[in-house]
């Protein structure tokens, strides 16, 4: 066989281990079992970046027409199952034209992983939030104090260690089962409407930090960690449809230690949607702040709130980025 010929078979080789990839790839983001999570937990677009590399280096070998319709292939992928995308196409062609809304029907909801930091948790405070949903919080008379900074003398909070609810107005706290910890803070928020909303600021258990992808125990300890994860959730919508009617409105926040699209949100889904999913603006991922891949920190709402504009911002003091998330309520007393 001439250098030439096995350059061909090369070439082949290459571009088709390539759609071999993309196929599983997309079969794992489609499903989302937990034996891929090893897989999904990377952003989609970081397997894009390997198979185009792929098709590259099958141009390289002369497979030309064959790499170009592979990185075709992979492009779809990434229109697919990559948020990131869309995110930032809403960005740059939303409509410079605001819609405009009367200040009772507006509510400013922040999400914050603050690392245990006051200084991380006062940069919000130029946002003016109505709420903010903590996570890895400060102490109890720390919160009270940093929370008259962020929302003035109606400051209202609800504390339970790690997690915590400031508010600008009346707050009342629900109790949360104590199979849940110090991870969920449950209370009521009166709306600037009048209505009362339920909102609760979770944060769910760490996820894994392994590369070793070839390990067959890498496998096996992603897909536990997820399960741990969605039991950590299920509990928690337990506790949710027991204490919140259906019909009432509700606000999910927190630091969910999930990339978006996991499987362990289709717990929410039946009853609340992403705000991101469809508000989103621009580069979403939150951690790790220097270099964010992975959108953890979320805001979920039910039907009785519209997303106008979800957007995440760096942190001096954090390692993760803080999700603002603009809203309508839709329902009033």
């Amino acid at each position: 066989m001439s250098q030439r010929q096995i350059t061909r078979v090369l070439a082949v080789i290459i571009a088709a281990s390539s759609v071999l990839l993309c196929i599983i790839m997309a079969a794992f983001y489609a499903q989302r079992p937990d034996i891929a999570t090893a897989a999904t937990v990377f952003p989609a677009w970081v397997w894009v970046l390997l198979g185009v590399s792929l098709a590259g280096a099958a141009a390289l070998c002369g497979a030309k027409r064959s790499a170009l319709g592979v990185t075709g292939l992979w492009l779809f992928f990434l229109l697919l199952f990559a948020e990131e995308p869309r995110s930032l196409l809403r960005d740059w062609f939303s409509l410079t034209r605001q819609d405009r809304w009367a200040a009772d029907q507006m509510v400013r909801v922040i999400t914050f992983n603050c690392r245990g930091s006051a200084a991380a948790l006062r940069e919000v405070a130029v946002w003016r939030p109505d709420i903010v949903l903590v996570q890895e919080g400060l102490g109890r008379e720390e919160t009270q104090q940093v929370a008259r900074l962020l929302c003035g003398t109606r400051a209202a909070t609800l504390w339970n260690g790690d997690t915590a609810i400031l508010a600008r107005g009346a707050l009342r706290p629900v109790p949360t089962p104590r199979l849940t910890g110090e991870s969920v803070t449950h209370g009521q928020v009166r709306l600037p409407n009048g209505v009362w909303t339920d909102v609760v600021s979770l944060h769910l258990m760490p996820n894994l930090v392994r590369l070793d992808l070839w390990s067959t125990a890498c496998w096996r300890a992603y897909a536990a960690n997820r399960r741990a994860r969605r039991d950590q959730l299920k509990s928690i919508v337990a506790h949710l449809r027991a204490t919140v009617s259906a019909d009432a409105p509700l606000i999910v926040g927190g630091d969910f230690n999930a990339p978006a699209g996991d499987s362990v949100f289709r717990l929410l889904t039946p009853w609340l949607h992403d705000t991101f999913a469809t508000a989103g603006r621009g580069w979403g991922n939150t951690f790790h702040n220097d270099f964010p891949v992975i959108r953890i920190d979320q805001v979920w709402v039910s039907r009785h709130f519209r997303p106008l504009r979800v957007t995440a911002h760096p942190s001096r003091y954090s390692d993760h980025r803080f999700v603002i998330c603009d809203l309508v309520v839709a329902t009033r007393r």
